[in-house]
C-alpha cells in the first residue's frame, strides 16, 4: 500500500492512499521540482502526481534483482533498474511514457547516478559501467566501460566525471 502525506500543516496528514504495488517496493524518488513521485516496486515503475495524489502511469520491468538505488530522477526523466535491464521514462509528458526499450546490462544492475545538470546517467551493473545520455528526444547507452566486479556496487557522479565501487576496487571515470 501507499500513502502520500502532506507536510505543510501540523500534524500531517494523508492527503492520498492507495492499493497495492504489485510486489514489495524496492526504491522511491521524488523530482526536484516536488511534482512527482516515481517508485519501483515489484516488477513495475509507477509515477504518482503529488498534488493529486493519484498514480499517472505504470510501466512493466524486467524482476527484481539486489540493487541499492533502483530509479533516480530529474524534473524531466527518470531512470529505473530491474535485475538485468535500465529504462528512461519521460515525465515531461503526461501521461509518463518510456523513451526507447529496457536496455540490457549483464545480470545484477546495482546502482544509478544522474549527474547534477541532468544530462546523463551513470548505471553500475553487470560487469561494466554504463554511461546514457538523457537527450531530450533520444536515449543513448554509450557503451561499457572497463571496471567490473561483484560485490555492493555503487555509483556517485558529478557533472564531469564518476566514481564507482566493485569488489574490492573503485574507478574513477571523466564524463
Amino acid at each position: 500500500q501507499w500513502r502520500i502525506l502532506d507536510l505543510s500543516a501540523f500534524p500531517p496528514y494523508a492527503m492520498a492512499t492507495g492499493g497495492l504495488l504489485g510486489g514489495f517496493a524496492h526504491d522511491i524518488a521524488i523530482t526536484p521540482d516536488g511534482t512527482k513521485a516515481v517508485v519501483r516496486a515489484g516488477a513495475g515503475v509507477h509515477v504518482f502526481d503529488l498534488a493529486t495524489g493519484t498514480q499517472t502511469a505504470t510501466f512493466t520491468m524486467f524482476g527484481g534483482g539486489a540493487g541499492s538505488d533502483w530509479v533516480e530522477v530529474t524534473d524531466t526523466r527518470a531512470v529505473a533498474l530491474g535485475d538485468n535491464q535500465w529504462r528512461v521514462f519521460d515525465l515531461s509528458v503526461n501521461p509518463p511514457a518510456p523513451l526507447g526499450a529496457g536496455v540490457m546490462v549483464g545480470s545484477g544492475a546495482h546502482d544509478i547516478a544522474i549527474t547534477p545538470d541532468g544530462t546523463q546517467a551513470v548505471v553500475r551493473g553487470g560487469a561494466g559501467v554504463h554511461v546514457i545520455q538523457l537527450g531530450a528526444a533520444t536515449v543513448n547507452d554509450v557503451g561499457v566501460m572497463v571496471g567490473g566486479g561483484a560485490g555492493s556496487d555503487t555509483a556517485v557522479v558529478t557533472n564531469t566525471r564518476a566514481v564507482t565501487l566493485g569488489a574490492n576496487q573503485w574507478h574513477v571515470y571523466d564524463l
